[in-house]
């Protein structure tokens, strides 16, 4: 009913997080209260990345509804921040972005490790 979407939201500034996994209906779908929790989430942290997954065991996900509630609509409002799992599980769409964050960890260091030298 998007309660946890809402409480999440208050409690960011004091508990930042990295990114968020949403196992989502079918295709990739949401119920609208969630939707709507969803895209407020957004609009007062438009920097978190959303990863949108999908319940169904041997499903993914695809943005071809639209309506409030629909895969597509919530690309298309997202200015980018919600993106698809495809056939990732939530959990495999979870080490996904763990693996992104680590990649970009390490590229932020090494970047900064040969600007250091260049520098000397």
């Amino acid at each position: 009913d998007g309660r946890q979407l809402t409480a999440l939201s208050a409690r960011l500034e004091a508990e930042p997080i990295d990114a968020l996994v949403i196992a989502a209906l079918g295709s990739g779908n949401l119920p609208l209260p969630v939707a709507d929790a969803l895209r407020e989430l957004q609009a007062t942290h438009p920097s978190l990345p959303v990863v949108l997954s999908t319940r169904v065991p041997e499903g993914s996900v695809h943005a071809v509804y639209g309506g409030a509630g629909g895969g597509a609509s919530l690309v298309e409002g997202s200015d980018g921040a919600l993106s698809l799992a495809g056939f990732l599980s939530p959990a495999q769409a979870r080490i996904q972005l763990l693996a992104n964050a680590a990649a970009a960890d390490t590229t932020e260091s090494t970047e900064s490790t040969e600007s250091a030298g260049a520098s000397r």
